[in-house]
């Protein structure tokens, strides 16, 4: 059983793109092609709805949102597409929006986008070293320095009985923009660290950008190396609780709660936070058995 009750808060996708009313870019597209139809006087029926936050709104909704729950949660877990494209003024707004509050209680990892979907491996990882130094302040030490391609994945215990992995999933150029990939080599540091036994009797959760629940490969989003994360972490579900391993997601801009095709183990996936429309974060709870619950109700920006 765990000592007591964890509450963890969770953003993901949150796509800031800059500065003012900036927009990402599926914003930009629809608001360019709605521009276009209005100089051709095209029928209004060809019209695309922006249903995005600029980035002003971005980060007006982010600070929001950590000045009502920042003191309820335990840990605030950013679970990638922080950025829009990876660009500086994209980093500089989120690092001002973020930096009156804890650095200690808030967790980050990649996604798809922090890489500006770069193909070019030698570019990639000069950005993957990027997002490391900029967000140096919330990355835990580890024996890798961070601008190390082994850094992750990464170890964070967090108070109590959980400790944090933060993982890195967009490690699949090749295969296409927004599919994932961890990579043998982060899988083998992963099994080698639960096996460890180093964190034995502790709840465990797994921080990561792309969603491990899609089982399709023919999907857009599928993580390559799923089948062997998921063995990892079902070898690894075992202890005095019913359930010692929460996986944490985002990337689909759909929100899920549950099995997620993984074996006992909580699953959540973050909802768009970028998103004019519906809920943008979610607050949930460990209980002493290790059972994950939501604990808020639909409340978007607006």
């Amino acid at each position: 059983m765990i000592k007591k009750k964890f509450t963890g808060l969770i953003l993901a996708d949150i796509h800031c793109s800059g500065e003012g009313d900036d927009l990402p870019i599926k914003g930009k597209i629809a608001r360019d092609l709605n521009d276009f139809f209005d100089r051709i006087k095209l029928d209004s029926i060809f019209r695309f709805r922006n249903q995005l936050k600029t980035a002003a709104e971005t980060m007006q909704r982010l600070r929001g949102i950590l000045d009502k729950y920042m003191d309820r949660a335990e840990q605030v877990f950013i679970a990638g597409d922080i950025t829009d494209m990876g660009r500086d003024s994209e980093y500089k707004s989120v690092i001002e929006a973020l930096a009156d509050y804890d650095s200690r209680k808030i967790s980050v990892v990649p996604g798809n986008h922090e890489y500006a979907q770069v193909y070019m491996l030698k570019k990639r990882r000069k950005l993957i070293r990027k997002f490391k130094n900029i967000f140096e302040n919330f990355l835990p030490p580890t024996p890798e320095p961070s601008d190390s391609d082994l850094y992750y994945p990464y170890v964070k215990e967090i108070g109590g009985d959980f400790v944090v992995f933060g993982l890195d999933t967009g490690l699949a150029p090749l295969q296409g923009p927004s599919k994932g990939l961890f990579g043998p080599e982060q899988l083998d540091r992963l099994e080698t660290l639960l096996d460890s036994g180093r964190f034995d009797g502790m709840h465990k959760i797994m921080l990561m950008h792309h969603d491990v629940s899609i089982t399709d490969r023919d999907d857009l989003d599928y993580v390559h190396d799923r089948d062997r994360f998921v063995d990892i972490l079902n070898i690894h579900n075992i202890g005095p609780q019913d359930r010692n391993i929460t996986v944490i997601c985002g990337h689909t801009h759909t929100e899920k709660f549950g099995g997620g095709n993984i074996g006992n183990i909580n699953f959540i996936a973050g909802p768009y936070f970028c998103s004019r429309t519906g809920n943008d974060f979610l607050l949930f709870e460990i209980n002493e058995d290790g059972i994950a619950a939501r604990l808020n109700t639909n409340e978007s920006a607006g």
